[in-house]
């Protein structure tokens, strides 16, 4: 890998880091262009898909810590080819609130494939596939 790449596979996964740990507001930002977009493509929690921008990636953080008062992101690998970085990961939430036939303390588990889009070091594009296990 170049060293471009090795920074952003690093960056990516300081960007996980974050995410996992609650990070919302200014800190989460600094990880982002201002014209950022969040994707996650069809899945069990989102049948039509969303489209984030960088206010709607905010308020998600918001909402997430009210709904998961603990994740975990198991990175499973991480790959860069210029500006690209791919990451497979294993998420594990733990419910705050019931959801489906789950109730509160409950886990959901997803295996994700995230592909990220680095513009000047900062997440510019970002899209998500998350297989989430039965629930």
């Amino acid at each position: 890998m170049t060293s471009i790449e090795c920074a952003n596979v690093a960056r990516a996964i300081e960007w996980v880091r974050a995410v996992e740990n609650g990070t919302t507001g200014d800190q989460l930002a600094e990880f982002v262009t201002l014209d950022v977009v969040h994707e996650d493509m069809p899945n069990r929690i989102f049948p039509n898909g969303m489209r984030y921008d960088l206010a709607g990636m905010r308020a998600g953080a918001e909402r997430g810590k009210a709904l998961l008062p603990r994740q975990r992101y198991e990175i499973v690998s991480a790959i860069a080819s210029g500006n690209s970085v791919a990451i497979q990961l294993i998420w594990t939430g733990e419910l705050a609130v019931p959801y489906g036939s789950l109730k509160p303390n409950d886990e959901l588990k997803a295996h994700i494939a995230m592909f990220m889009e680095f513009r000047d070091g900062k997440i510019c594009h970002q899209r998500d596939y998350g297989c989430y296990e039965p629930f």
